[in-house]
């Protein structure tokens, strides 16, 4: 979490510097930064036991148990919270 802020950070940054600057001193280049969106932990489940299915004829019962989200919305939510941070921090809504 903290390398994605700071990597967040960074991409700021680099943005504003290559946008340059108005006459008066002001930065040119407005960057916003958008949070990812909340994600339904259920309805990811069922599409990645869908696209498993779709994928592989020959499952068991067990493979379908056994599949983990690659997501979820606590964490998601985590990257977001980092993402509000990050923009407080270098002045970006």
């Amino acid at each position: 979490l903290s390398e994605y802020k700071e990597r967040l950070s960074m991409q700021v940054s680099n943005v504003r510097k290559a946008g340059g600057k108005l006459n008066n001193g002001d930065e040119y280049t407005n960057v916003i930064l958008v949070t990812p969106p909340p994600l339904d932990d259920v309805a990811w489940k069922k599409a990645i036991v869908d696209r498993f299915k779709r994928m592989n004829e020959s499952y068991t019962q067990e493979d379908i148990d056994s599949l983990q989200l690659d997501r979820d919305n606590q964490t998601t939510k985590l990257f977001a919270d980092a993402a509000k941070e990050v923009g407080k921090e270098v002045n970006c809504p």
